[in-house]
């Protein structure tokens, strides 16, 4: 099992036990920082980068917020996470 399968399998199951302690009433941890520990392990998840044309050329942007992180083609490629928030990046399908 790779690391983002095990997170996403982590993920999940957290994701899981948080809803079933709603669902029961019985929710005694801090609900803000559970989904701080949700969006902190989804970020962990490589998602593709937006290719966006701003007019005058094309430009990466994050797809979780949606910044320009990435200022020249050297660090397009060879980022792995979003300066600005932290999301993994995945470069499978480069353009």
């Amino acid at each position: 099992m790779t690391n983002i399968e095990y997170i996403k399998d982590e993920l999940t199951s957290y994701k899981k036990h948080v809803e079933e302690l709603q669902r029961s009433g019985s929710f005694n941890l801090n609900y803000p920082k559970a989904k701080a520990i949700i969006e902190a392990l989804e970020k962990q998840i490589p998602k593709k980068p937006i290719y966006h044309w701003d007019g005058n050329e094309e430009v990466v942007l994050c797809p979780h917020c949606k910044r320009f992180p990435f200022d020249t083609d050297y660090y397009k490629w060879a980022r792995q996470f979003c300066g600005n928030c932290g999301q993994a990046i995945d470069w499978s399908e480069r353009k």
